[in-house]
């Protein structure tokens, strides 16, 4: 599809030019595209990079790229940075599992894509040092310069603090969907903040966040009337309060979850 059909003919190829709302899955690069491993040769990715940015200058309208899995060495960065240059109209992005992202490719990517809605971050991270974890400084650039944010997924960049979320909160009031799985230096800060300024969100999930307590789950009650679903498994000081909170305010709640406290 990217690669015969703008060669059929000039006009098919001008029709790719103006297509609008082009999404872009690139995991069918996974299983041979050798971006997966640290020793992957430069000018490999330097190819690849170049004949990416050649499709989005063919496809003007890119609004969505899933690359999961696809960028899991620390040469990725170069093809985001690129990307991110060439796609001012993207609103959707899936990074999942590319475990290499620095800092100054999110801040690329944020600072030239304003129109961002969805971005999934989620598994950016490496175990065998902090070098590529992803800190508050992606998170603050993007909630500064993509207010339209709805959906964000940091799952497990347990390097991020209350900054992170705080930013998230004040600048993008229109999030829906939250994911700080296992993000275990979170507090009570992040949520409040969230609740009192993000009304509209109706999925949260904070499980391992061990230090929440039960001042989160009251001001996500009290403040966020559409939830449907929370996710506070593993949150070990919260108590039957959590609970309660919920069942008062929540009649339309599907789906909670839970790890009360023993004692």
């Amino acid at each position: 599809m990217l690669t015969a059909v703008p060669f059929v003919c000039r006009r098919w190829r001008a029709l790719c030019g103006d297509t609008k709302g082009v999404r872009l899955d690139l995991t069918f690069l996974l299983p041979r595209a050798k971006l997966c491993s640290a020793g992957v040769d430069a000018a490999v990715v330097s190819a690849l990079v170049a004949s990416l940015v050649a499709l989005t200058t063919r496809f003007k309208h890119v609004v969505s790229w899933n690359l999961k899995r696809v960028l899991a060495c620390e040469h990725g960065n170069h093809l985001v940075v690129a990307l991110a240059e060439h796609c001012p109209q993207l609103t959707d992005v899936n990074f999942d599992f590319c475990n290499h992202l620095t800092d100054a490719s999110v801040v690329a990517l944020a600072e030239h894509c304003p129109q961002l809605t969805i971005v999934n971050f989620s598994y950016c991270h490496v175990d065998f040092g902090e070098c590529y974890q992803l800190t508050d400084a992606s998170v603050v650039a993007l909630a500064e310069h993509c207010p339209q944010l709805t959906v964000v997924n940091f799952s497990y960049c347990n390097q991020l603090t209350d900054t992170s979320v705080v930013a998230l909160a004040e600048h993008c009031p229109q999030l829906t969907h939250v994911d700080f799985y296992y993000c275990n230096h979170l507090t009570d800060t992040s949520v409040v903040a969230l609740a009192e300024h993000c009304p509209q969100l109706t999925n949260v999930n904070v499980s391992f966040c061990d230090h929440l307590t039960d001042t989160s789950v009251v001001a996500l009650a009290e403040h966020c009337p559409q939830l449907i679903l929370v996710n506070f498994s593993f949150c070990n000081k919260l108590t039957n309060a959590s609970a309660v909170a919920l069942a008062e305010h929540y009649p339309q709640l599907t789906n909670a979850r839970f790890t009360f406290a023993t004692d």
